[in-house]
Parts: structure tokens; sequence; C-alpha cells
């Protein structure tokens, strides 16, 4: 899993809590403990619920646009 961020930017999304999920639960070499995961599935409802009650607006560059349609596909392919 990656997280794509934008920086050097102000950014219209805080990805903080995806960040910490995603240390939590995927490893340096990208595997990700689904196990630990599912045990853990507040850490990944909470996730998905910030992505649920933010969306990109015209105001967000093409490249914030970009990074939260990526990072919400990865959100979704988790929680699956």
């Amino acid at each position: 899993m990656l997280l794509i961020a934008i920086q050097g930017f102000a950014q219209n999304f805080d990805y903080k809590n995806y960040a910490s999920l995603l240390s939590k639960h995927v490893s340096s070499k990208g595997n990700v403990n689904y196990d630990l995961l599912k045990s853990n599935k507040s850490d990944l409802d909470k996730v998905v619920a910030e992505f649920e009650k933010t969306y990109p607006t015209n105001s967000w560059s093409k490249n914030e646009i970009l990074a939260y349609y990526i990072n919400a596909y990865n959100v979704y392919t988790l929680k699956k």
C-alpha cells in the first residue's frame, strides 16, 4: 500500500490517520497484515469515514485530486 501525498503544498485533506493506519498494518516491503487489520477494524472504519466526509472541490489542485482518489481507492481496497 502506498500513501500518496503532495509535499510542499497546503493539503485540503488530512492524511494523518491514513498514514498511521498504514504504518501499523503494512510492512516496509508493502505487505499488508490483513489479520491485524481485521482485529483493528475501528481504525480502518475511521479512515473510511474521513474519505467519505471530504470530497475534492474545484479549489483543489489536479495533483491533490489525483492523490485523494488514489488513496481512497487504496482505503476501499483494504476494506474489502
